[in-house]
């Protein structure tokens, strides 16, 4: 992942941290109850929250580098303007 944008960071960890946390609470409890129910609802409902944070941080991500290039652009179109206004 490639970006400045420090939330788009933050929410990115938070849903990998997720995965893995649901990972492996499904193996203890699925292992200590001895119940694939366990394993299942905790690997589904981590997974699932997980994609969720890194999706909110890709749509974040996606936003910051719209705004970037639209920013950038009205530079161009601003520096084009007065550039023709000093030729006239």
């Amino acid at each position: 992942m490639k970006t400045n944008n420090v939330i788009a960071k933050v929410l990115f960890v938070i849903g990998a941290l997720e995965i893995i946390a649901g990972i492996i609470l499904g193996i203890a409890l699925g292992t200590e109850e001895e119940s694939a129910f366990h394993f299942f609802l905790w690997l589904v409902s981590g997974t699932v929250s997980g994609m969720l944070f890194i999706g909110i941080s890709e749509v974040i991500n996606l936003l910051d580098k719209s705004y970037s290039s639209k920013v950038r652009t009205e530079f161009e179109i601003e520096k084009i303007r007065s550039q023709l206004e000093n030729k006239e």
